[in-house]
């Protein structure tokens, strides 16, 4: 594909023409080269993430079974609490840093993260970690 123009349209480069159930020019995009860039980064930097974390999943099954008091319905409760907490909040935190700025938002989840992250890590069980 080529960038011939910066204007192009997502649909015509696509190769639908602009046309979403016979709309024709209403839902028209437009992007410039940069915001096709970072469209393509974070679209990359997400699949990643999750790439990443689904690698893990099954890992995490195997390994809390050689934890102290970790049963089956522990570690499944765990894995599906990362889950469940992400498609609780992850809308309202998105919309978060619109209202009040990116950076706040970004330190105050490094200020939740920074003694939670050793608590649990250091626990002896998945029973003790629970209150970090």
């Amino acid at each position: 594909i080529g960038w011939t123009d910066s204007r192009q349209s997502l649909y015509e480069i696509a190769g639908i023409g602009g046309r979403i159930g016979g709309l024709s020019g209403i839902l028209k995009l437009s992007m410039n080269s940069f915001e096709i860039r970072a469209t393509w980064s974070l679209a990359s930097l997400f699949a990643l993430r999750m790439l990443g974390l689904f690698m893990i999943l099954p890992v995490f099954a195997l390994y809390g079974q050689d934890l102290e008091g970790a049963t089956p319905a522990l570690i499944g409760i765990a894995i599906g609490a990362y889950g469940l907490t992400q498609a609780l909040f992850q809308i309202p935190f998105g919309l978060l840093p619109d209202r009040i700025g990116r950076k706040p938002v970004i330190i105050a989840g490094l200020l939740i993260f920074l003694p939670a992250g050793p608590c649990r890590g250091l626990a002896p069980s998945p029973v003790q970690s629970w209150p970090c």
